[in-house]
């Protein structure tokens, strides 16, 4: 197995401080299933979709989520639901959430989420605008609706801002490689509190005066026996991590589109069907298969979460052959396996064709994992999945986007990010 330069004293840190997706396109070019790292610590990145299949559906026991995330400080800042518990809790508490994102449950909301996007989208002239600002607050807006049933355009928009600013300082915390005492009196911590004590008494306020004939996720967690710290908790995890990705996805997607004209076509195509059969719902969504192709296609080249950390509670050897020791961190990059040319011929070409059922049969299942696998796999994926081609149609069937920049370069943050603005003409078709 081979290593990559250490320095003295920092390891590789420097290097993957400095540009993340670099350091990790460095790490793909050597020919190893795992390659050793010093990142803080003994850091292993798995590159064998078997080896990344062992740590997340097969054995997934063995390794923990990073202590960051996991310890007392950790959900504190995170809650203490189903993203961060383990165990016994953890299974009771996926067992208790699953049947709120089955696809059945979620087709509900179909009616809203296109609403939701109408309103956002009214206030649109043809001008030039940023739509790495623009769509993430489309998503975000339609999960404040299904999630609380709340109107982040007019009467909710504190409780917007204060979503913004507790994920602002997740952000800082994730960009910053070293753990701090979280009393130290800075800034943004000071905003961070406020921010949470603010979410809190409008969230507790919400299920006080909830009643059954609200349809949003909160009504629904009060019926999946969860006590009511246990549903602020969950409600408040999917506030965050149920827009960020999906309108990151979406940027990424319009982006692509640009580039590519006949898959556009066949999206607009497809769209045009969609919302002029009378009545979009949930059950023309199977009218939309090519624009789904896109939506994964565009997940595999820029996932949005682009690097799951686990920690190894034992030694144990993977089918690779290298043995792990326990206190290993192991990093499962999407964004590597993703561009491995040994899964995907011309990896950097944008193929949507590469999800069709037959082409998927002949890779390795782990060779894509953009919401992760097994027992920790994203609660939301359907949501997402659903969602993301439903409002890829709605923009390419409204509207027409031209790019007035060169496409952007990507940055690996809490989420895969475009660099700046990515500055779009605007049009309404």
């Amino acid at each position: 197995m081979l290593s990559m330069r250490r320095l003295p004293v920092a390891g590789h840190l420097p290097y993957f401080l400095r540009d993340k997706l670099a350091f990790l396109d460095r790490c793909a070019t050597i020919n190893e299933p795992v390659i050793a790292l010093d990142l803080g610590g003994p850091t292993l990145l798995l590159r064998e979709p078997d080896d990344i299949r062992f740590a997340l559906e097969e054995h997934p026991q063995l390794f923990h989520k990073s202590p960051r995330l996991m310890d007392e400080r950790g959900q504190r800042l995170s809650g203490r639901g189903v993203l961060t518990s383990a165990g016994d809790r953890h299974r009771r508490l996926r067992d208790a959430l699953a049947p709120l994102f089955t696809r059945p449950a979620i087709s509900d909301f179909v009616p809203e989420m296109i609403e939701t996007a109408q309103l956002v989208t009214n206030a649109w002239t043809d001008s030039e605008r940023n739509i790495a600002d623009d769509i993430p607050f489309i998503t975000k807006c339609i999960i404040g609706r299904i999630v609380f049933d709340a109107d982040y355009l007019n009467g909710d928009r504190d409780l917007a801002d204060a979503f913004l600013r507790r994920k602002r300082y997740l952000q800082y915390r994730f960009d910053y490689p070293f753990f701090w005492s979280e009393w130290l009196p800075i800034g943004a911590q000071r905003r961070y509190r406020v921010a949470a004590r603010f979410i809190e008494r409008d969230l507790n306020r919400r299920l006080a005066n909830s009643t059954p004939d609200r349809a949003c996720l909160l009504n629904r967690l009060r019926e999946a026996s969860l006590n009511d710290a246990e549903i602020l908790d969950e409600a408040i995890t999917l506030a965050i991590t149920g827009y960020e990705t999906l309108g990151d996805a979406l940027i990424w997607a319009l982006l692509l589109l640009t580039q590519h004209a006949e898959s556009r076509a066949r999206v607009r195509q497809e769209a045009r069907r969609f919302f002029e059969s009378g009545d979009p719902s949930a059950d023309g969504l199977p009218a939309l298969p090519y624009t789904s192709l896109v939506l994964l296609e565009a997940l595999r080249l820029y996932p949005p979460t682009w690097l799951f950390i686990r920690m190894a509670l034992e030694g144990v050897q993977l089918p690779s052959g290298y043995r792990m020791r326990a206190g290993d961190k192991i990093y499962l990059s999407p964004w590597v396996v993703h561009r491995d040319p040994r899964f995907y011929e011309e990896p950097l070409t944008f193929r949507p064709e590469r999800f069709r059922p037959q082409a998927v049969a002949n890779r390795p299942k782990l060779a894509y994992f953009p919401f992760g696998a097994g027992s920790r796999l994203c609660i939301g994926h359907h949501l997402a999945k659903m969602e993301g081609a439903l409002l890829l149609a709605f923009l390419e069937h409204n509207y027409d986007f031209t790019l007035k920049s060169s496409f952007p370069e990507p940055v690996g943050r809490m989420t895969l990010r475009p660099k700046g603005a990515v500055r779009m003409r605007v049009e309404r078709r």
